[in-house]
């Protein structure tokens, strides 16, 4: 025990004198206090690593031209990043931290995507995410994880102080480009590809040029085969008249005894997310018989496109109008059938014959 000596004070009372140890606890009582009066005029409940409750979330979370649905708050963890911009090859994110919550040299550490990001607190921290060249809508799945590095875990290595974001990061289809032929190739039965009409500009897909014109030659060429390259991605059909196609497959036209011939294609993109209509870029493929296999006839006719068609008899008592009234007969005759009321018509002839277009009474036509 320890022994005090007592004095007498001015009206006999005893007086306590303390000892070392007594002051020495004073001491430290008033330190613990003045710790506690700091933190609490610092007001923010801040925690060092390894504490619990040491604070895991982002103060800010954004990135420009996009929309976050829902808005960024910190304890929300599941985010879709909707950009504005379609031509967009990248984003660039940006974070921030509540240097209120934190003693110096106390942040919390960061992986993204499950690697190490490091940064520096005090300034701008910035992630670029590339999102390659697609035309299509872009989906990239990106993960943030804030954790306590000095946190408590089990023998398993799980647990521990962490909060982790999850970013749906989403770009939208370029509408121009979902519809825009990559390639055009046209080739006769045979498989050997068509000229091009002399002076007409060869296949580009960077141009807005929407009609090409071929030649081609009448000899064994019953159809000729369009390979039309639609843009390969989900939404995009390759489409002829109310018939539609996968975006790569060849179509055949049937140019046997035509004289012209016209194909109109179109590559279509529907999604009613980015379009409430469809998409379409329309593609007018034409083809032209070759004026030279008309030389080496004995005659030719022909309706112009959409008036009507003709069709080469060689038995000229199935041809009404085969064989004229009066001194001269024909060589061949041709069966015409006109789409419309009015039909035009366009006759080849080697320069030795002559040509006469009749009714089918005899009488010459205009």
């Amino acid at each position: 025990c320890e022994c005090r000596r007592l004095s007498r004070g001015p009206r006999g009372f005893g007086v306590h004198r303390p000892s070392a140890m007594a002051a020495k606890l004073k001491a430290l009582g008033v330190l613990a206090l003045a710790a506690i009066a700091t933190r609490l005029a610092a007001g923010d409940g801040r925690k060092h690593q390894g504490e619990g409750g040491f604070y895991t979330k982002l103060k800010i979370l954004d990135a420009l031209s996009t929309t976050f649905k829902p808005e960024f708050r910190p304890g929300w963890d599941k985010y879709d990043v909707v950009l504005a911009n379609s031509k967009a090859k990248l984003i660039t994110l940006r974070m921030a931290f509540a240097n209120e919550q934190y003693f110096q040299g106390e942040y919390p550490e960061v992986e993204i995507d499950g690697k190490h990001f490091d940064y520096n607190p005090f300034q701008a921290i910035e992630k670029s995410v590339q999102l390659g060249d697609s035309i299509g809508e872009t989906v990239r799945v990106l993960t943030i994880r804030v954790y306590d590095p000095k946190a408590q875990k089990n023998l398993l290595g799980q647990g521990g102080n962490e909060f982790t974001y999850t970013l749906r990061i989403v770009r939208p289809p370029d509408l121009d480009a979902v519809v825009r032929a990559t390639s055009l190739e046209v080739v006769d039965s045979h498989g050997k590809k068509l000229e091009r009409v002399a002076g007409t500009p060869e296949w580009n897909p960077t141009n807005n040029r929407q009609e090409y014109t071929f030649v081609y030659d009448h000899d064994n060429l019953p159809t000729a085969t369009v390979k039309l390259g639609c843009p390969d991605v989900p939404g995009t059909k390759l489409k002829r008249g109310s018939h539609y196609f996968n975006p790569t497959d060849p179509v055949e036209v049937d140019v046997k005894d035509a004289f012209s011939v016209n194909l109109q294609l179109f590559c279509e993109y529907q999604d009613p997310t980015y379009s409430p209509t469809p998409e379409l870029k329309s593609y007018m493929i034409q083809f032209r018989r070759r004026i030279t296999d008309f030389m080496r006839t004995d005659g030719e006719l022909f309706m112009l496109v959409d008036t009507g068609k003709c069709d080469a008899v060689r038995d000229l008592s199935d041809a009404r109008f085969a064989e004229w009234k009066g001194d001269r007969k024909a060589s061949k005759g041709f069966v015409c059938r006109s789409a419309g009321e009015q039909a035009v018509f366009v006759a080849y002839v080697d320069s030795r014959c002559s040509a006469v277009l009749s009714d089918v009474d005899g009488t010459h036509a205009n």
